[in-house]
């Protein structure tokens, strides 16, 4: 008995064409403390979704505290390769320092607070979301 697999990404367009006459957001996993501190303000004012845990005034100071447990690391995304804007940021920590799962996985950065909600760029949010998931 043989089993047909049709794969539904093979009909699926690439993402990069959904948006070709955009410039694409540039994304990167830096560490939390080397975020540009005015452009993580700036991104801030302008949150879809504001979260004053993953505020430069709260995180830096918990990420500094908590550097020796780990070190937070950030997902950025920039619009488009310049890095003229910073449009989200998701403070994130490998699985292993956080859950003990044994695979290279990030997940989302406490911060010693409740709420996980990252910034995202409120006139960018499908460029902003597109980037950290990249």
């Amino acid at each position: 008995m043989s089993i047909a697999v049709h794969s539904v990404a093979a009909d699926v367009e690439p993402a990069a064409s959904w948006h070709s006459d955009a410039a694409q957001p540039t994304c990167e996993l830096v560490d939390l403390l080397a975020v540009p501190e005015p452009a993580w303000t700036e991104l801030a004012a302008r949150a879809a979704e504001p979260n004053a845990f993953y505020h430069p005034a709260w995180a830096i100071p918990a990420a500094m505290y908590a550097e020796r447990k780990g070190g937070a690391r950030a997902l950025l995304a920039w619009d488009g390769t310049a890095r003229s804007r910073l449009i989200a940021i998701l403070p994130v920590v490998w699985a292993w320092s956080a859950l003990k799962i044994p695979f290279p996985a990030l997940v989302a950065w406490d911060g010693y607070a409740p709420l996980r909600t990252p910034l995202i760029d409120r006139d960018q949010i499908d460029d902003a979301t597109r980037g950290l998931l990249r």
